[in-house]
């Protein structure tokens, strides 16, 4: 079996060498990075945090509790279907795929 990882997103608490000596058969190699820094952020409306904590104690503000088997927190929020499709666009369409856009 080979793993291969494009990007990661560590989420502030991914320690590739403790991954690395824990899970020696499964870790990535480690080639380079892709070239430009990143941050990682969530925004959920308070509203909404409170609403799902109250209801199952669900903590929004937390990935973790996106895990559709412990919680179901699709409950609060709208369907994909209500984005309008013509707000969409394919990758090869958009300005994020424009290197001389992201330099």
């Amino acid at each position: 079996t080979t793993h291969g990882v494009l990007e990661m997103w560590s989420a502030q608490s991914y320690n590739y060498d403790w991954f690395k000596e824990t899970y020696p058969d499964v870790a990535p190699v480690h080639l380079s990075n892709m070239g430009y820094p990143g941050l990682e952020e969530i925004y959920v409306r308070e509203h909404i945090v409170d609403a799902a904590l109250e209801t199952s104690g669900a903590h929004l503000n937390y990935y973790g509790d996106y895990n559709g088997s412990w919680h179901r927190p699709s409950e609060y929020f709208g369907s994909i279907n209500s984005i309008p499709k013509e707000n969409l666009l394919f990758c090869n369409e958009s300005a994020m795929m424009d290197s001389a856009v992201l330099a």
